[in-house]
C-alpha cells in the first residue's frame, strides 16, 4: 500500500512518504528543517540567488523544452509537498504547469548559510503521489 501523510505549515503542505516516517519519529529536527527549507525557498526573490550545478544544467536542458520551467515552477506555483532526503537535501513537489497528469519535482540542497543549490528536476505521473493506479 502506497500513501503519503500531509502536514500543513501555514499555507504550505508537506508530504511524507512511508519510507520517511521511520526517521520522522527519531528526528526532532525534521520538522524544523522542513520549516527552514520552506522559509528559505519563499524568501528568494529571483534565480540569481540560486546556484546550479553542471549536472543540473545538462539534465535540465535534456529533459525540458522550456529551460526556465524550473524557475517558473519554483517562484510561481503552489508547493504540493516536501520530502526530506538527507540532512540538507529536499525534494519539492509541484503540479506540472503544462501537463495535466504530471507533477514536477525539484531536488535542492540548502547549506548552512541558507543558500539554495539546484541538484536536478524531473517529471512524474501525479498518480504516483496520490496513490492512484
Amino acid at each position: 500500500c502506497y500513501f503519503h501523510i500531509i502536514l500543513s505549515i501555514g499555507t504550505t503542505r508537506i508530504s511524507f512518504a512511508p519510507a520517511f516516517l521511520k526517521s520522522l519519529t527519531s528526528s526532532k529536527t525534521t520538522s524544523s528543517s522542513i520549516t527552514a527549507c520552506t522559509a528559505t525557498v519563499s524568501s528568494l526573490d529571483n534565480t540569481s540567488e540560486i546556484r546550479t550545478t553542471n549536472h543540473f544544467n545538462i539534465n535540465n536542458d535534456l529533459r525540458h523544452n522550456d529551460k526556465e520551467l524550473w524557475s517558473d515552477v519554483l517562484f510561481n506555483h503552489e508547493l504540493l509537498g516536501i520530502n526530506k532526503q538527507a540532512e540538507n537535501k529536499f525534494k519539492l513537489c509541484y503540479k506540472h504547469p503544462d501537463k495535466e497528469n504530471k507533477d514536477f519535482y525539484l531536488i535542492i540542497v540548502i547549506n548552512e548559510f541558507k543558500s539554495l543549490k539546484m541538484i536536478t528536476t524531473y517529471e512524474a505521473k501525479s498518480s504516483r503521489r496520490i496513490g492512484e493506479k
